[in-house]
Formats: C-alpha cells, sequence, structure tokens
C-alpha cells in the first residue's frame, strides 16, 4: 500500500506540477520573470522528488525512510 500512496502523490504532484506551469503561462505571457517561481518549486522539490525515486529501488524499509526523512525536511 506505501508503493501506491507514494506513486499515486508524485502522479497528483506532477498534474499539479505541469497545470500551474500552464497557468503561469497562460496568464503571465508577458511576464516570463514570474517563471522563476516554478524553477524555485523545483529546487525545493527536488530532494522529495529524489527520495521517492530511491524508494522505488527498495521495499518496506526504504518506505519507513521515505517518511522519516520527509517529515524531517519540514522541519
Amino acid at each position: 500500500t506505501c508503493t501506491k500512496d507514494l506513486f499515486s502523490f508524485s502522479h497528483s504532484l506532477q498534474q499539479s506540477w505541469h497545470q500551474t506551469v500552464s497557468n503561469y503561462m497562460m496568464s503571465h505571457q508577458n511576464h516570463m520573470w514570474l517563471l522563476l517561481t516554478p524553477l524555485l518549486l523545483v529546487y525545493q522539490l527536488a530532494p522529495r522528488l529524489l527520495v521517492i525515486a530511491t524508494y522505488y529501488e527498495g521495499n518496506k524499509v526504504l518506505c519507513d525512510l521515505v517518511l522519516i526523512s520527509w517529515i524531517t525536511h519540514d522541519r
């Protein structure tokens, strides 16, 4: 179940990310500098996405590590 939860989360994260980018492109075509904001989001999310990707190589133990690192990353 942990695999499915992480997978669905990363999938929804990807969808909302694409939606955010397309919204920026539509509403701020003349203000391209605002695209730096999503880039900063990517910079902040990259470690977490790497953690999720690392999880797929492992098992339940890695899953616990993912959840722990997720919680500690927020503090």
